[in-house]
């Protein structure tokens, strides 16, 4: 899922947890998410 594009999500995410940020990459077959929080933390 790229879940930068998916803004269901994403706005989920910004309210409950405000400073995330969203990141997706695809490189051939490989596809990489990630979810990155300033404090270094991410609390799910």
């Amino acid at each position: 899922m790229d879940v930068a594009n998916a803004w269901e999500l994403r706005s989920m995410l910004e309210v409950t947890t405000p400073g995330i940020e969203l990141g997706y990459e695809a490189h051939g077959r490989t596809r990489s998410a990630y979810l990155v929080h300033t404090e270094g933390s991410l609390p799910l």
